[in-house]
């Protein structure tokens, strides 16, 4: 099956019969309360190599970042139970697990709002709608500066 999502720019294909990932590959959490975001992100994602774990709130996306240990998160804002930046701030305050990367990834496209999300420990926000090759581009910015960090010490 071949998934097409057309955006503003051009479309983009998206092979859904996926390729069995790697163990070592790196894992990212997408935590998203809309199935479909929470869908077309995991196909884009596990079609560059990624594996991927899910949450629907925000408290699922806390539990799992502290048991999965993902190399990055994708951490929509508006959430039930807890918003991204309170999942992001829980996060950040945590100095047992590994540091992962935070990527809001919103429809809330303000100032304020990007200013709220450094503020709550992000790493950089993206607004909905997000490009799947731009999507890909930040996780993977990300993902190989940690895995240069851990190998630097």
């Amino acid at each position: 099956m071949t998934l097409e999502l057309t955006m503003p720019l051009a479309p983009y294909r998206i092979d859904t019969e996926i390729a069995t990932l790697s163990p070592e590959a790196p894992l990212i959490l997408v935590a998203d309360d809309h199935a479909d975001s929470r869908y077309i992100a995991r196909i884009v994602l596990e079609n560059a190599g990624f594996r991927v774990v899910e949450a629907r709130t925000g408290r699922e996306a806390l539990v799992i970042a502290q048991v999965e240990r993902p190399d990055a998160i994708m951490l929509d804002i508006v959430m039930p139970e807890l918003t991204g930046w309170e999942v992001a701030r829980a996060i950040r305050a945590d100095h047992t697990t590994p540091r992962p990367a935070i990527i809001a990834v919103t429809a809330l496209s303000g100032l304020a709002d990007h200013e709220m999300s450094l503020a709550a420990g992000c790493d950089e926000m993206l607004v909905k709608p997000v490009h799947p090759r731009s999507l890909v581009r930040v996780v993977r910015r990300y993902v190989q500066a940690r895995a240069v960090d851990r190998s630097a010490g």
